[in-house]
């Protein structure tokens, strides 16, 4: 592959360290005006310093790579700035190194050790010794690096300082080091090659101590109990519980109760704070994680009830929270009158509750049990709602109002819709202040959202229980559900400080997060960066990247590389392209997978990320990593970098076997009419939202509007009071942000809407053009946009789409009318004149969906059996599904080809035809019994998976989120048939109209068809049904000959 781009990061992840050759002597003079060379990412350059007047020696020491401790750093986003680390004696500040030598360690006889010395810095040219952190033998390793760890001393003063290295021989004589700058005073005061880059020291611990009174205690005052179990990783308090429920039910030891939290600080590698409870009387330790900066934030909330402004936080990207970074609105006596008193009251009863459920009145919405407190949360969450109310009354009669009681109004308004609001700024990288609104759990709503999951938990626990046995099996599904689960109960968009702001997910668990929204691009190059200013703003916040629905995952890369190979299994080389990449953490994740694999431990990877200038991240960052800790795994991939206007320039150059697009366009926030066509609603536990799409063409524009709507109207007399309150209180919640966004009470939604025009366009033809496969995942990129044929649409055409994550895939197709005419001929009619009758032929395919690019061998076979349907009536209120479009449902690489689908809407049953087609010339009885054999297996096959998805068992925690995706799948197919127009409209209404209620109960209906075409046989069609419900239609060449006659 050429790499004709400037400065490209391309590199091979085989280490140069383990290159039998040596390395190249670095330069003597570090030269700012020299041209910057190409240089592999897995061998980094030496120090930027300027040497001093000494001539290099012939052993050098070189930097590969200089770790700060992450506890202790400060400034590592800064990378032009000197490292800050601080230290004391409770927590020394650590540095890790990495080095080298020229010539190679083992190649060295003289060597014997190492020593590392401590450098002060006190002026540009002037610099002096401290001291000698380490003296070490060399370990005489066959590796061309070596590693050490140095703890610098606590009791240094604050300065700056840099590490030298020096290589010693048995009478510990420097190797490095020129004769004549032997002096002490010289080598002291000169910078030489084996010096690192200067970082700052400071003792000042600047921690959660220095923020006013809302420290943390030191540590447990007593000694906790022995744990038998420990997990670190649980979000919450009540899910430490199911937990631990979910486990006695297995064990079969019930629960008593609790003796609540005690609070201790750990200062990890992502700054937690742990909070660890035992609970009786099984005596297991559970610990809940959040880290520091996010603890302080919710104290400072807590501490304060009468505080409904929103909080303003200056947060560094690096480092625990500073002195004074928490700027809280001075609340003067009886300014917050207005807001209802009950409200205040029982505010103030849920946030006292809330601090002392851990010691020292610590506690956090993290640590409340809250089913300890049901009736409390349902009160101020009522309390909530009946201010909503007050506030929207209000609005609708504004103009009745005097000017004074017009502004106090809106100021309501505000106030309400930004409660529990939190206003963090942080300095971007582009030296740009950046500003968003992060959403506590201590909002109402989100409140009540864990509490639901605990009334929902309790129903499916007492299901369970009247199983008499595989617990087991369903406790795990339960705990991988409770993983994965988010409460994203959020306005899409709101109107804060006269400003946009779209809800971009979940920070961390229970933390929404609300950044500014998109503008429009002009340009094709402007890659959306609202996926990387989520990750960024994690990284702030000292947070490990969480499970987002959104992003792309490497259990998803995985799928698709492995869909791939099944398509083309000679494949020893991948070649695969990223667009509007990030730092690449889920692709390393899922090559490393890969290359762990007996089926795949072989391939050759080639992997291009491309970026462009308004990335926050480091492109490919994750691959450096890799590189560095396991190269030896990774000897057959290659990694590069580039910039996105390099790929459009010349495509050709970046040819590729599959082309990842992820989240690359910027969708602008809009407010939908009220009279819009709503989708079906769903009962989703992990968002309790839905999330439709509105997908319209206006003048060759394509448009995508997706929003998230409340669910009140669709909620009937039984629901349970939980369910009320959430769903009722997010639509009165929404309703006042649209009111603020309209600047008048309106029935509108907000939304976000994904206008598809020239450059959009040109970003698919650029990636098309490249690629074999184009994998797009986008929250507003829906199948629908590809399912035309190409001279109805300049979009590629799809291949496959996975319901479940949102991915669809595409390529350029081409036209099917070579293959047809050739296997017409082949069974005996020549259509080569007559390009109408193979167009009507190609377009029986086209409708059948068959993805006959990756099957051309049944191309005529499947257009024959779409015209046999018809003939037969099968398609009268049915319409039809190819099942290889949807490899993620359907793995198995022997399956049906096609479902066919109806809904008895009276009775509430979905009717689904399993049909395997296949053929031969001239076929004997006992081929004939072969080929039944196979479709046989095939649909079986088809069946199992078909019934996981289609009627999931009531206990399967993700049944809600699979009946939605089911209805997603049917929906979509609906609409496809009334494209092509093989479905009546008012039937397709009825079927959606029923769709929309499959949580009220529904059953499905199978049925088993197999069609053999005989293209050499001479005979007519013969049905034969056979035991099992089989249903069999042999076909001979007379039909066929009839049914072309037709055409």
């Amino acid at each position: 592959m050429k790499l004709p781009f400037k400065n490209n990061l391309f590199y091979n992840l085989k280490s140069t360290l383990h290159h039998e050759e040596e390395l190249e002597e670095p330069s003597n003079h570090y030269n700012d005006n020299e041209e910057t060379l190409e240089t592999p990412l897995n061998t980094l350059q030496e120090p930027a310093i300027e040497y001093g007047r000494y001539n290099p020696p012939d052993t050098q020491v070189v930097i590969q790579k200089i770790e700060i401790n992450q506890a202790n750093e400060i400034n590592e986003d800064a990378p032009k700035k000197p490292k800050v680390v601080w230290g004391n004696t409770e927590s020394p500040a650590k540095i890790k190194l990495k080095f080298t030598t020229v010539p190679a360690p083992q190649s060295l006889e003289e060597l014997a050790f190492f020593r590392v010395d401590l450098m002060r810095s006190l002026s540009d040219k002037d610099f002096t010794f401290v001291n000698a952190l380490a003296k070490f033998k060399d370990s005489g390793s066959a590796r061309n690096y070596r590693n050490k760890t140095v703890v610098l001393p606590p009791d240094l003063e604050d300065g700056a300082y840099f590490l030298r290295i020096i290589a010693l021989d048995e009478e510990e004589f420097p190797l490095n080091i020129e004769e004549e700058a032997l002096q002490e005073e010289l080598v002291h005061t000169q910078k030489i090659s084996s010096d690192t880059d200067t970082f700052f020291f400071t003792q000042v611990q600047e921690n959660i101590c220095s923020i006013e009174n809302l420290m943390f205690s030191d540590g447990s005052p007593n000694e906790l109990p022995p744990a038998n179990e420990v997990t670190s990783s649980l979000k919450h308090w009540l899910y430490a519980f199911i937990k631990l429920r979910l486990q006695n039910i297995i064990e079969a030891t019930p629960v008593t109760g609790t003796t609540g939290f005690r609070l201790q600080t750990s200062r990890g590698e992502c700054l937690e704070s742990i909070y660890e409870t035992i609970l009786k009387p099984a005596n297991k330790a559970l610990k809940v994680q959040l880290p520091e900066k996010l603890a302080i934030i919710e104290q400072c909330m807590l501490a304060n009830p009468e505080q409904v402004d929103p909080l303003l936080i200056d947060v560094k990207n690096y480092g625990p929270l500073r002195e004074g970074a928490i700027t809280l609105t001075e609340v003067a006596e009886g300014e917050n009158d207005w807001i209802p008193a009950s409200f205040r009251v029982k505010r103030a009863e849920v946030f006292a509750a809330i601090r002392t459920s851990a010691t020292d009145n610590k506690g956090i919405w993290e640590t409340f049990a809250i089913y300890n407190h049901i009736e409390l949360i349902r009160d101020y969450v009522e309390e909530y709602e009946h201010w909503l109310n007050k506030v929207l009354r209000k609005l609708k009669k504004i103009e009745e109002l005097e000017p004074e009681e017009q502004e106090d109004v809106y100021e309501m308004l505000q106030v309400v819709q930004n409660l529990e609001l939190i206003q963090a700024r942080t300095l971007l990288p582009n030296q740009k202040i950046g500003t968003v609104f992060l959403q506590s759990p201590l909002h109402p709503l989100r409140m009540i959202w864990s509490l639901n999951l605990w009334n929902w938990y309790q129903e499916w626990e007492e299901e369970l229980l009247t199983l008499e046995e595989g617990h087991a099996t369903w406790v795990e599904a339960m705990q991988e559900y409770l993983e994965l689960m988010m409460p994203q109960n959020n306005p899409l968009l709101m109107s804060i400080e006269d400003k946009v702001y779209q809800y971009t997910g979940e920070l961390a668990h229970g933390w929404g997060i609300y950044t500014p929204a998109n503008q429009a691009t002009k340009a094709a190059t402007e890659l959306n960066t609202q996926p990387h200013l989520l990750r960024y703003w994690q990284e702030v916040f000292n947070l490990a990247p969480i499970y987002n629905s959104s992003a792309l995952n490497a259990e998803e890369i995985i799928g698709q590389i492995q869909s791939y190979l099944v398509r083309y299994p000679e494949k020893k080389e991948l070649l695969i392209n990223v667009l509007n990449a990030d730092t690449g953490q889920s692709l390393a994740e899922a090559i490393y997978w890969l290359a762990n694999q007996p089926e795949t431990q072989d391939l050759q990877y080639t992997l291009l990320l491309f970026a462009n200038d308004q990335a926050l991240g480091k492109a490919g960052n994750a691959f450096e990593l890799l590189a560095a800790e396991t190269p030896e795994l990774f000897e057959q991939v290659k990694v590069g970098v580039a910039n996105i206007e390099e790929f459009f320039k010349t495509p050709e150059e970046f040819s590729s076997d599959l082309t990842f697009l992820v989240q690359p366009f910027s969708a602008q926030p809009i407010l939908l009419a009220s009279d819009f066509d709503k989708a079906a609603p769903t009962q989703l536990q992990e968002g309790l939202l839905q999330t439709p799409s509105l997908l319209t063409q206006v003048n060759g524009q394509i448009k995508v509007s997706r929003w998230v709507t409340s669910m009140a109207h669709f909620i009937n007399e039984d629901a349970s009071e939980d369910v009320l309150y959430l769903h009722k209180g997010f639509e009165l919640w929404q309703q006042l942000a649209v009111t603020n966004l309209a600047g008048k009470v309106s029935g509108a939604t907000p939304a976000t809407q994904l206008v598809l025009t020239l450059p959009q366009k040109v970003l698919f033809d650029k990636a098309s053009e490249a690629s074999e496969w184009v994998i797009v995942k986008d929250t507003h990129i829906t199948p629908d946009l590809f399912d035309f044929s190409p001279n109805k649409h300049q979009l590629p055409q799809l291949v496959a789409q996975d319901i479940s994550s949102g991915i669809v895939v595409t390529k350029q197709i081409g036209s099917p009318l070579e293959t047809i005419d050739f296997q017409l001929r082949d069974i005996g009619h020549n259509w080569s004149n007559s390009q109408e009758r193979l167009e009507k032929m190609a377009e029986h395919l086209e409708v059948s969906g068959f993805p006959w690019f990756d099957m051309p061998q049944q191309a005529t076979d499947m257009a024959l059996t779409k015209m046999l349907l018809e003939k037969f009536d099968f398609l009268n209120d049915h319409f039809i599904i190819p099942v290889g479009k949807h490899p993620q449902w359907f793995p198995s690489e022997h399956q049906a080809n096609l479902l066919l689908v109806a809904m008895d809407t009276n009775k509430h049953n979905i009717w689904v035809q399993m049909i395997g087609v296949a053929s031969g010339d001239n076929l004997t009885e006992d081929e004939m019994k072969g080929i039944k054999q196979q479709i046989k297996r095939d649909i079986d096959n088809t069946y199992k998976a078909l019934m996981y998805y289609f009627k999931p068992s009531l206990l399967f925690p993700h049944r809600a989120t699979l009946i939605h995706e089911l209805r997603c799948f049917l929906s979509f197919y609906i609409k496809r048939a009334i494209r092509y127009q093989s479905l009546d409209f008012v039937v397709a209404e009825r079927y959606q109209q029923f769709l929309n209620e499959l949580e009220a109960g529904y059953d499905v209906i199978t049925g088993k068809l197999g069609i053999i075409y005989d293209h050499v046989g001479f005979g007519q069609i013969d049905k034969k049904q056979e035991e099992n419900d089989w249903l069999f239609f042999e076909v001979g060449s007379r039909f066929v000959q009839a049914l072309l006659q037709n055409i």
